[in-house]
């Protein structure tokens, strides 16, 4: 089941989800059951698989549109956070 990234994959919009009401174990949970379940993209753990969880097992999500997002999934991404977010 990949509700967020076909969701996200298909527009252009850009989304910040506002998840798991206000308990961080629920985020927790579902993150372990993703990496018990060993779901990875690229061989690697991401997080929209662990909202799928929280999907799974009936949590509520908020989402709202953004005008922009920064990757700081790699050293060049920070770098580049760094520069246009001063």
């Amino acid at each position: 089941m990949t509700l967020f990234t076909n969701h996200l994959k298909n527009s252009r919009k850009l989304y910040f989800i506002l998840c798991f009401s206000n308990k961080g174990k629920d985020y927790v949970d579902s993150a372990e059951e993703m990496i018990r379940k060993n779901i990875r993209v690229n061989n690697e753990f991401y997080v929209c698989p662990v909202y799928n969880q929280g999907i799974e097992k009936g949590k509520k999500f908020i989402i709202n549109e953004i005008d922009k997002m920064w990757g700081i999934g790699t050293p060049e991404d920070l770098e580049n956070f760094l520069r246009e977010y001063e």
